[in-house]
Formats: structure tokens, C-alpha cells, sequence
């Protein structure tokens, strides 16, 4: 226990008394200490509505937007040129006699040779480079039709012309 000086009377008194025993002083104060209340926030009708709008479009953004792995199987896959010029390469590589060594064309110089026939159809017309049974390169043009089913691709009409 510390001593300390009255502020009243200026006599020492103990910091552990409530009042000066000298003056009757009142050295702690019985009230409790209040603290400012936050203010309440409001929201204005429009906020609510806003706030209500804004996760309802999230939610149609997740749902049309989200990841075909969910199993939902609804949902139709689109494909393009590209997508079917790819699997055409595959298709045909499995026909080569050395497919290690094909080498296609960039797609943008043959983009023109691929014609969509409507539902997930393609025509391809192309060209590739590949060594023979003796070794040698030779251009081989071929053309095929790929249909996407699903996540399947079925290649028809797979022609070579040498």
C-alpha cells in the first residue's frame, strides 16, 4: 500500500481509501465508468433489396458458370475447329506408319479447311508430313469427319490421298 496526497487537503492518505480520513474527500468513485455505445447501423430498404440482388446473381453466376464435374450432366459441351482439327491429328496418327514423326500444319493456316456441319460436326481437310516404311517424308492429305458426343469423339470418313 502506496501513500498518497489528499487532492482536497493535501495530507497523505492511503490509496487503498475510499474517502480522506482528514476531510471526508472522495478518493474513488462508486460509479462505474460508461462507455460510448456504438451507433446502430441502418440499412435504407434499398440496401437490403441491393444486398438480396446481388447474391441472387452470384448464385446463378456459380450455377452457369461453374465446373462441368458436378455430375449435373445437363449441360452441353461446345466444341470449335480447333477442338476437332486436334482430335483429327489423333485419329490419323494412329494410321501412319511412323505417327512420332507427323508433323501437321499450324492450325490457322488450315482453319478455312475445316467446315462445321452443324451439332458438334466437322469436316477436316488437311495435309501431314510423315516418313514412310522406307524412311522417306511424304505429304499425305487426308479428310475425315469428327462428331463430338458427349465427352466422345467418333471420326468418320477418314480418307488419305497421296
Amino acid at each position: 500500500m502506496a501513500l498518497v496526497n489528499c487532492p482536497e487537503c493535501g495530507k497523505q492518505v492511503s490509496d487503498s481509501a475510499p474517502t480522506c480520513p482528514h476531510c471526508g474527500y472522495q478518493l474513488i468513485d462508486d460509479e462505474p465508468v460508461k462507455y460510448a455505445q456504438p451507433k446502430k447501423f441502418k440499412l435504407s430498404f434499398r440496401g437490403k433489396v441491393g444486398i438480396i440482388l446481388g447474391i441472387v446473381i452470384v448464385i446463378i453466376m456459380i450455377n452457369y458458370c461453374g465446373d462441368d464435374s458436378s455430375g449435373g450432366g445437363n449441360k452441353t459441351k461446345y466444341y470449335d475447329g480447333l477442338d476437332a482439327y486436334l482430335e483429327a491429328q489423333s485419329f490419323v496418327k494412329k494410321h501412319l506408319k511412323s505417327p512420332s514423326t507427323a508433323d501437321f500444319p499450324y492450325y490457322n493456316k488450315v482453319e478455312n479447311n475445316v467446315k462445321y456441319l452443324g451439332t458438334n460436326k466437322y469436316k477436316i481437310e488437311s495435309w501431314v508430313d510423315s516418313q514412310n516404311s522406307f524412311g522417306a517424308t511424304i505429304r499425305t492429305k487426308f479428310s475425315c469427319t469428327i462428331i463430338f458426343v458427349g465427352d466422345k469423339v467418333r471420326c468418320e470418313e477418314l480418307v488419305f490421298d497421296e
